[in-house]
């Protein structure tokens, strides 16, 4: 009688623990979120969503064409509405989609000029307090509205989203995720600064018909949560290397002697930012600019052979640097008035007392604190030729 007893517990300790999950939901009942954008419309929010299209993202048919495969060809769809705030936005297109949504997978979150020029608070709050958003999403600015860069296409990626995350994986030393973005915000003494991306114009060759693509060369500067400035090219190439942020950077020059031009790559640059404190109204900083550096093309006369030469290009590479990150802490300074670099924070960290005493004044300090920036770089190597190849020897610049 015991023995059945015990038995029956089991079997039923059995069925309880074999049940399946309360929140349990089919794959064929969700929609995949693979990206966002937000655009401030108003005084409303447009919300829009790229949603994955499993039907058409298997089979051999699914390479090669723009937007992913199968079918009719796009592996996605795009819904977008407005609403009063980010999540009524997002409740009116769940109302219109028979599936629910799942932004787990969501990979980038675009916000555009505008939205971004009024405030980034609202958007991070979302993100921060919903579990399903994942903190590892890449944010970007975009250049105009948001909405548009959702509906460009590619021969390599299936979605537009997988676009810009391509892009940003491979920007910056440490790519702008969310919770990057949110830990910057609530930094002491640091504003934001993340990538800006463009919709250009993609040449595909004689007799074809031009397409668009997305572009990441840019950074977006703000002053709290709000977007001052995009800036783009080779001030947005300054930016990351004053930051510490830069991957690799190739500087066109112009040799020391003779026509032509030479193009260096910087390797795994690196930058120190040091303070010189004589009184809370005499603050100096030192930025230090150092990294390897590689001839990747000689389009010149100029010999690269030599040590003495190697040393010349050197001086105009760091010449070069120098003039550019002058040029932008000047602008960021009396212009942008925005810290990314993050003078104010190395005070907080180094010079706590004096932090503490001009903390309250430092908007009226900041612009008037004198930066000396220093490049350091190291000509390492000319590639796997010393001289450039195709020109004679009686040609060479010495």
């Amino acid at each position: 009688m015991r023995n059945n007893f015990i038995g029956a517990v089991m079997i039923s300790l059995v069925v309880i623990l074999t049940t399946g999950c309360w929140d349990r939901r089919e794959v064929n009942d969700v929609a995949f979120v693979m990206g966002t954008a937000l655009d401030k419309e108003g005084d409303k929010y447009r919300a829009s969503i790229q949603v994955a299209l499993p039907s058409q993202l298997g089979g051999s048919s699914s390479g090669g064409s723009g937007g992913g495969g199968g079918g009719s060809g796009k592996a996605w769809a795009l819904f977008s509405k407005s609403g009063e705030t980010i999540r009524i936005a997002n409740n009116m297109e769940q109302a219109g989609i028979p599936r629910q949504l799942y932004f787990a997978h969501r990979r980038t979150f675009l916000v555009g000029e505008d939205m971004a020029k009024e405030g980034i608070a609202p958007l991070m709050d979302i993100l921060g307090r919903l579990p399903q958003n994942r903190l590892s999403v890449f944010m970007v600015i975009t250049e105009g509205p948001a909405l548009p860069y959702m509906k460009v296409t590619s021969e390599i990626e299936r979605f537009p989203s997988e676009i810009v995350r391509e892009l940003a994986a491979a920007y910056m030393k440490s790519p702008a995720m969310a919770k990057t973005v949110i830990h910057r915000l609530l930094s002491e003494g640091m504003d934001l600064a993340i990538p800006a991306v463009r919709i250009v114009s993609q040449e595909t060759g004689p007799g074809a018909s031009d397409k668009t693509t997305i572009k990441m060369d840019g950074m977006a500067v703000f002053k709290d949560d709000k977007l001052v400035k995009q800036i783009f090219g080779q001030e947005a190439e300054a930016l990351l290397l004053a930051m510490g942020e830069a991957q690799m950077v190739e500087v066109p020059i112009k040799p020391p002697r003779g026509k032509g031009t030479i193009v260096l790559r910087v390797q795994r640059p690196n930058v120190k930012l040091n303070p010189k404190v004589k009184s809370p109204d005499d603050i100096k900083f030192t930025l230090t600019l150092e990294g390897n550096v590689s001839v990747v093309e000689n389009a010149s006369a100029f010999d690269t052979a030599s040590d003495s030469h190697l040393n010349e290009l050197e001086e105009v590479l760091n010449t070069e640097l120098e003039g550019r990150l002058k040029d932008l802490i000047k602008q960021l300074q009396t212009e942008y008035r925005s810290d990314p670099i993050g003078f104010a924070q190395t005070l907080y960290f180094h010079k706590p007392q004096l932090w503490r005493h001009i903390k309250n004044k430092w908007e009226m300090i900041y612009p008037t604190i004198k930066v000396e920036v220093i490049s350091a770089m190291h000509m390492e190597n000319t590639g796997t030729v010393l001289k450039p190849l195709g020109i004679q020897e009686e040609e060479m610049v010495e």
